[in-house]
């Protein structure tokens, strides 16, 4: 089992803290892989996507079994550049998540919740 040690320094890029800017829509790419709160617009409901670090996934739902998930996020967005442009995400995770947000290129979780800190090694 992996436990969790402070880490005293991060990526190039800053978790926010304030919840307003942790839920603000951004553009552009994630500062990684992993799951993300995505809206195409403000009038668009907030869906989770996976970010490969190249594309998106198609949107999951609450409804889907985690196998439908699975194939979900292997599954490259079928909307065109355009709406892939207008795509944005936050820094939003649920309090109750069972899991960290981890960089898996890094270690370093990058959830507002857990605070900088990267897994250490059994």
């Amino acid at each position: 089992m992996m436990g969790i040690s402070t880490m005293s320094s991060h990526k190039n890029f800053s978790v926010p803290t304030d919840e307003s800017e942790i839920l603000r829509f951004r553009r552009g790419a994630p500062p990684h892989e992993g799951w993300w709160v995505c809206s195409l617009d403000e009038h668009d409901p907030a869906m989770w996507r996976w970010w490969n670090g190249l594309d998106w996934s198609v949107p999951v739902s609450i409804s889907m079994t985690p196998d439908q998930v699975a194939a979900a996020a292997a599954l490259k967005t079928a909307i065109g550049i355009t709406m892939l442009r207008r795509l944005r995400w936050n820094y939003y995770w649920p309090a109750g998540a069972r899991v960290p947000r981890i960089d898996p290129a890094t270690d370093i979780i990058t959830s507002p919740n857990w605070g900088p800190v990267k897994r250490s090694q059994p």
